[in-house]
C-alpha cells in the first residue's frame, strides 16, 4: 500500500534501515507504469529550517534527483 512522503514517514523509515522505494503519481514510464526511485544517500535537514530536508534518489540508469519539501506531494512510499 503506498504512503504519502512527507519529513516524518521518510525519517521513520530511514530508522529501519530499509531500502526505500518510491513511484511517482503523475510520470509513467514506456510501458504506463508509474516511474520508480530509490533513495540514493542520507536525508539532509537544516537547523535554521528544520521543515526543510533533501533526499537524493536514482531512477534508470543514470537519472538523480532529489525528494525535497517542495516536490514530496509528488511522491509516494511503496
Amino acid at each position: 500500500m503506498p504512503q504519502p512522503v512527507t519529513k516524518e514517514t521518510l525519517e521513520a523509515a530511514l530508522a529501519t534501515k530499509a531500502y526505500l522505494h518510491f513511484e511517482h503519481k503523475f510520470l509513467r514510464n514506456a510501458d504506463g507504469t508509474r516511474q520508480r526511485a530509490r533513495a540514493n544517500g542520507a536525508m539532509k535537514t537544516w537547523k535554521r529550517a528544520p521543515e526543510n530536508f533533501r533526499l537524493p534518489i536514482k531512477r534508470g540508469l543514470r537519472e538523480y534527483g532529489a525528494i525535497t519539501e517542495q516536490n514530496m506531494n509528488e511522491w509516494e512510499l511503496v
